[in-house]
């Protein structure tokens, strides 16, 4: 995750308490919280089994409107979008490879190698701003 307040605060926040939880129906649930400057973070990372996926749900709450908020990744051009709902997708090891924005909170861009996935809009003032997205492998 990356930020930028409008104070200057909050550039790639720590997690500072993560917890793990498994559940009877095959999920897993990695959730971890801490603060950065004046922000407070929350990420989980679920994975579910049956749909071979990983839900990833980010939040921030901050005390101002950030100058930009969201997540960035290096990626090779082998990365293309795909009509579902926004996403990109990529060929792995015989695999589809599909990174997919959940809405209606989030979106994804990808440009000269960057892969942004984005939270819809961000409010002006104090406010948590979410944004998630679901990685899987499809054949």
């Amino acid at each position: 995750m990356d930020a930028m307040t409008a104070s200057g605060c909050c550039t790639s926040p720590p997690l500072q308490q993560i917890h793990a939880q498994d559940f009877g129906d095959g999920r897993r649930v990695i959730f971890g919280v801490g603060m950065a400057g004046r922000g407070h973070w929350s990420a989980s990372f679920t994975l579910v089994p049956e749909l071979e996926s990983w839900i990833v749900e980010l939040a921030c709450r901050s005390p101002v409107a950030p100058t930009w908020l969201g997540n960035t990744y290096q990626a090779d051009d082998r990365w293309v979008a795909n009509d579902n709902q926004g996403g990109l997708q990529r060929l792995c090891g015989g695999k589809r490879l599909e990174l997919q924005p959940i809405a209606p909170s989030s979106r994804v861009e990808m440009d000269a190698g960057t892969i942004r996935v984005l939270p819809q809009q961000i409010l002006p003032g104090a406010a948590t701003t979410q944004w998630a997205f679901r990685l899987r492998v499809l054949d």
